[in-house]
């Protein structure tokens, strides 16, 4: 469709839509029920396999922290994780894309300035050119635009003051990422080598074979 909008001469608004809207409405029914459970038969469901998958991985690694005792409570909780994979999944990848033009998003960094107009969150307007983002619980909603991004939805985040370090903790970080550059132009190095001395190993026994 997009090939005949701008291929074939024409005015109407209809061609032009018309890709939009399919897209929109394919969205729409992913968002309502992508990831549902599966009908098996006329009262038997089951899980999509996403869903289960990730939810255990979730409830595994969030049981090193916690110990329910309580059979019923724990059930509770579990189901907890696969509402949360299908929420993520929804507003990320179904109904971002429902947006016209299709809506982004962006984390904030550990660190990164406070910013009033991207982020919301608690913190005093006298002190904001103080404060950094000490973590970012959801990110930025936003439209790609050639005048600016039009936040849909601000960052939220919890701000803290920022610690100006020493001279003394600036040069060791400088120091500590020129030797990590190092290691890394080193280890590249090295990994070439390697795959040399396997070409020239391979190269020889192929002269050999083909004497």
């Amino acid at each position: 469709m997009e090939r005949l909008h701008n291929n074939r001469l024409g005015d109407d608004e209809i061609t032009r839509l018309i890709p939009i809207r399919l897209r929109q409405q394919v969205y729409i029914a992913l968002g309502t029920r992508g990831f549902n459970d599966i009908k098996e038969s006329i009262s038997k469901y089951n899980k999509h396999n996403f869903i289960d998958v990730i939810s255990k991985k979730i409830n595994m690694m969030m049981d090193e922290y916690r110990d329910i005792k309580d059979i019923e409570k724990k059930k509770y909780v579990n189901a907890l994780a696969e509402n949360l994979v299908r929420d993520v999944v929804r507003i990320f990848y179904f109904r971002l894309p429902i947006q016209e033009p299709v809506a982004q998003y962006r984390w904030f960094n550990n660190n990164e300035k406070i910013n009033n107009i991207f982020m919301k969150g608690s913190w005093d307007e006298n002190e904001i050119d103080d404060l950094v983002v000490e973590v970012c619980s959801f990110p930025m909603i936003y439209k790609p635009d050639d005048d600016g991004d039009k936040v849909c939805t601000p960052a939220k985040v919890f701000p803290r003051h920022f610690i100006k370090k020493s001279l003394t903790e600036e040069c060791m970080d400088v120091i500590g990422n020129f030797i990590k550059m190092v290691k890394s132009d080193d280890n590249s190095a090295l990994s070439l080598q390697v795959d040399e001395n396997e070409f020239e190993q391979t190269g020889s026994a192929n002269s050999h074979v083909s004497n």
